[in-house]
C-alpha cells in the first residue's frame, strides 16, 4: 500500500528485501513502495543469533540402570529461546530509557511498551519470551489461548474450591494456605505438620485456630474456609465465588504478590474466572463438584479450555502476537522473533489436496508415501505444492516487516538439526551482512532523529493505583429509593469522604495522604498478623506499597504504627487475650429514618460488655491534650457508626474513640 505512512528506512529495506533475488519472483503482486513521510527517523536492525549452549546436553554415565531413588532423570532443557526473549527484553528496556521518538499521529513523542509488538510465526515459543520479559520487568500482553486454567492465580482459586469440597485434601490445602489470599509462611505448615498425626491437616487446622497464642493467618485462613464451606451446596458456584471474591478481598491481595507490571493480567484473569461459573450450564447449577469436574476435562481437552482473560487495550504494555494475527495492524517499533525458524514439510503417509474454490470437488486427493518412491505425477504435483508453500512463507515474511513504522528488529536462533536459516538467513543473504557478527547490525537507517520532544516520557508501568479518595474512607451516601441524607447535619470530611490522612490546614507535609494510608496498612498487618516477625510484616508493607525498604519516610511511618501498636496504654485495644473479638476494616451498613448509611470502621474491638469503636487519624500536628477541635469534625460521623453498632450489640456499651498516631492518644466524647 503506498498510502502506508512508515519511515523510509522501512520502505527501502522491504523494496530491496523483494525486489529481486530469491523473494522477487514468490510474492504475489509485489511492486516498489514509497512512503509519505520520508523525513521520518526510521531503523532496521538485526540482533545476532543465539546459540546452543553446550552444557545444556548434559549427560551421566551410570554403570548399569539408573537408580531413579538416588539420581533424577537428566532432562535436557533448550534455553535458546528464553536467552533470544533476553536479548529481545534488553533491547525493549534499552530503547525506553534512551528516551527513543516515534512519530505517532503526527506529533514525536517518546516510545512507550504500548508502541511495540513483537511477532513470532508460531505459538511454539512464547512462553520461553514471556518469562524472559517478566524477568526483565517489562510489562506485556500475551497472546495465550487456552491457558486460563493453566495460570498461577487460578489454579490458586482451583485449590481452594477443592479445600471446601473435599477439605482433607492435603496438596490442594496446602496450596490455598500458600496463596496471597492467606499469605501462610513455610513456618506455618510446619506448624500444621507438627500437630497430632492422627488428625487430617483439616482438623490440624482447626485445632492450631483455636489456640489464640498461635499465627493469625492460619485462624484467618480456617475462619474463612470453614465459612464458606457451609455455603456449598446452597449457593450457585458463581454467588460462592463472589462471596470469596469479597470477603476475602481476593483480587487486591493476588494483585498486591504480583509486579506492577503483571498486576493487568492477574485481575484479568482472576475476573475471566468468575465468569466460567455462568457459562457452565448458565450458571443454574449449585454442584460445585460439578463445575470443578467440568474445569477439569477442560483443562484435559486444549480445544475445550478457556482463554486468558483480556487486559485494557489501553495498557502500556508490549503485545505479543502470531503474524497472522498481526494483519491490519502497525506500530512504531516492531520485533521479529524466531525469524530463524524453518518448517520442515512432512508429506510422507500425507493426502495431498487440490481443490480449488470454485469447484464442487478436488482435482484429485493422493495418499503420499516415502519421496524415493513416488511416481513422476505425484512428484510434479509434490513440486508444486512446496512452490505454493514458499510463496505463502514469503507473504509471510512481507506481512511481518510491513508492520513496522519506525523501527524494525529481528532476532533468532540457531537451529538444531539443519544449517537452513530461514527468514535470518534470508534476509542476511538479501542484504550481504556479515553472519558470524555478535553485535547488534543496522541493516538501514534515515531521516534526522529529533533531539527531544515537549512531553514527558512513558517509560514505566504506573506502579501505584490511582484511588478515589471516597473509597479509601467511610461514604455517607443517599440510597436512589431512598430520601437524601441531610448534608448540612454532615461535617465536610463526611459528605467528601476524606481519606485517611484529612488535615484541617493546607500546611501539611504533601504526602499526608500516602502517610495515612501506608499507616493505616502497618496497624492492619500488625494486628492481624501478631505471631509474625516485624521485618516480615515491614517488607509485606513495602511489596505492597511499591516503596523502597531502606525508604526514611517508610520506616519512619513504621516506628510510629508499631509505636502505637506496642503502646501499653492501648493494649485494651491491640492485645488478643484483654477482648473476645477484634475486626479491622469493619463494614457497616444500615438504614435510619429514610437514610441508608454505609461505611468502614478502621478497627472494631468486642469485649465482654463494652465495644470500642476505633479510627485512626494520622495528621502531624495533632498534639496530646489539644486534639478536641480536630476531633470536632469526625464526632457525626462517630456517632452515625456508634448508632448502627448499637443495632447489632444493644445490650453492649459503645464507645467510639480517635486514636491519633502521633501522639499516641486517643480522644473520646462524652456526649456522643
Amino acid at each position: 500500500d503506498n498510502s502506508r505512512r512508515s519511515a523510509h528506512a522501512i520502505m527501502e529495506f522491504v523494496n530491496k528485501l523483494f525486489s529481486d533475488g530469491p523473494m522477487a519472483s514468490k510474492l504475489n503482486g509485489f511492486h516498489q513502495h514509497s512512503t509519505t513521510l520520508d523525513k521520518m527517523w526510521g531503523r532496521v536492525e538485526m540482533l545476532p543469533l543465539v546459540d546452543k549452549i553446550d552444557d545444556e546436553s548434559e549427560t551421566i554415565e551410570y554403570e548399569g540402570l539408573r537408580n531413579p531413588l538416588e539420581h533424577p532423570r537428566i532432562i535436557v532443557k533448550d534455553t535458546r529461546y528464553y536467552r533470544e526473549g533476553l536479548l529481545i527484553g534488553d533491547r525493549i528496556q534499552s530503547l525506553i530509557d534512551e528516551k527513543t521518538i516515534v512519530t505517532k499521529e503526527d506529533r514525536d513523542r517518546y516510545l512507550a511498551y504500548h508502541d511495540i509488538i513483537i511477532l513470532v510465526q508460531t505459538r511454539t515459543h512464547i512462553k520461553d519470551y514471556e518469562t524472559a520479559l517478566r524477568e526483565k520487568g517489562i510489562p506485556y500482553i500475551g497472546m495465550d489461548r487456552g491457558t486460563l486454567l493453566e495460570s498461577l492465580e487460578v489454579q490458586d482459586i482451583i485449590a481452594l474450591l477443592d479445600t471446601l469440597v473435599t477439605p482433607d485434601n492435603k496438596l490442594s490445602l496446602a496450596t490455598t494456605l500458600k496463596s496471597p489470599l492467606f499469605n501462610c509462611s513455610d513456618e506455618d505448615l510446619m506448624l500444621l505438620a507438627s500437630v497430632q498425626s492422627d488428625k487430617n491437616w483439616y482438623e490440624r487446622l482447626e485445632s492450631v485456630a483455636s489456640e489464640p497464642d498461635k499465627n493469625h493467618n492460619l485462624r484467618r485462613a480456617y475462619h474463612w474456609i470453614s465459612t464458606w464451606r457451609t455455603l456449598v451446596g446452597h449457593l450457585p458456584v458463581h454467588d460462592l465465588l463472589d462471596r470469596i471474591y469479597s470477603e476475602g478481598n481476593l483480587i487486591a491481595r493476588f494483585e498486591a504478590a504480583f509486579p506492577a507490571h503483571l498486576q493487568a493480567r492477574i485481575r484479568a484473569n482472576l475476573t475471566r474466572f468468575i465468569e466460567l461459573a455462568l457459562e457452565v450450564d448458565s450458571g443454574r447449577y449449585p454442584s460445585l463438584t460439578h463445575f470443578l469436574s467440568r474445569l477439569r476435562h477442560a483443562r484435559a481437552n486444549s480445544k475445550d479450555a478457556p482463554n486468558e482473560g483480556q487486559t485494557n487495550t489501553h495498557t502500556d504494555c508490549v503485545r505479543i502476537m502470531t503474524i497472522h494475527g498481526s494483519k491490519g495492524l502497525e506500530a512504531p517499533l516492531i520485533f521479529l522473533a524466531d525469524a530463524s525458524n524453518v518448517k520442515s514439510p512432512k508429506f510422507a503417509y500425507h493426502p495431498l489436496v487440490n481443490w480449488p474454490p470454485e469447484k464442487k470437488c478436488p482435482d484429485y486427493f493422493m495418499l503420499m508415501g516415502p519421496k524415493d518412491t513416488l511416481d513422476p505425477v505425484t512428484r510434479e504435483e509434490l513440486e508444486h505444492h512446496l512452490a505454493e508453500e514458499e510463496r505463502e512463507n514469503a507473504n509471510l515474511l512481507y506481512v511481518a516487516v510491513t508492520r513496522a513504522r519506525q523501527m524494525l528488529v529481528i532476532s533468532g536462533c540457531v537451529p538444531g538439526k539443519t544449517s537452513n536459516l530461514g527468514w535470518y538467513g534470508l534476509i542476511q543473504e538479501q542484504m550481504e551482512l556479515d553472519d558470524s557478527s555478535s553485535e547488534i547490525i543496522v541493516i538501514t537507517e534515515s531521516g534526522e532523529k529529533p533531539a527531544s520532544v515537549t512531553e514527558e516520557p512513558v517509560t514505566k508501568v504506573q506502579t501505584v493505583t490511582d484511588i478515589d479518595p471516597r473509597l479509601s474512607k467511610p461514604d455517607l451516601v443517599a440510597a436512589s429509593n431512598l430520601a437524601p441524607l441531610d448534608l448540612s447535619q454532615v461535617s465536610p470530611s463526611q459528605t467528601t469522604a476524606t481519606q485517611p490522612d484529612m488535615t484541617t490546614s493546607t500546611s501539611e507535609e504533601s504526602d499526608g495522604q500516602l502517610r495515612g494510608t501506608i499507616i493505616h496498612r502497618m496497624l492492619e498487618i500488625l494486628t492481624e498478623d501478631q505471631g509474625r516477625n516485624a521485618n516480615e510484616q515491614l517488607k509485606q508493607v513495602s511489596r505492597e506499597s511499591n516503596i523502597p525498604l531502606d525508604n526514611e519516610l517508610l520506616n519512619e511511618w513504621w516506628q510510629e504504627a508499631l509505636g502505637v501498636f506496642e503502646h501499653p496504654d492501648f493494649s485494651y485495644l491491640f492485645d488478643p487475650s484483654q477482648y473476645e473479638t477484634a475486626h479491622n476494616e469493619a463494614p457497616i451498613q444500615y438504614r435510619t429514618d429514610n437514610t441508608f448509611i454505609n461505611g468502614v470502621i478502621d478497627r472494631l474491638v468486642v469485649c465482654d460488655k463494652v465495644i470500642y469503636l476505633l479510627d485512626y487519624k494520622t495528621h502531624r500536628s495533632a498534639e496530646a491534650g489539644k486534639t478536641d477541635i480536630l476531633a470536632e469534625q469526625y464526632k457525626n460521623q462517630m456517632t452515625l457508626y456508634k448508632e448502627g453498632i448499637r443495632k447489632i450489640w444493644p445490650d453492649k456499651t459503645v464507645r467510639p474513640l480517635l486514636l491519633f498516631t502521633a501522639s499516641k492518644s486517643t480522644y473520646e466524647w462524652n456526649d456522643t
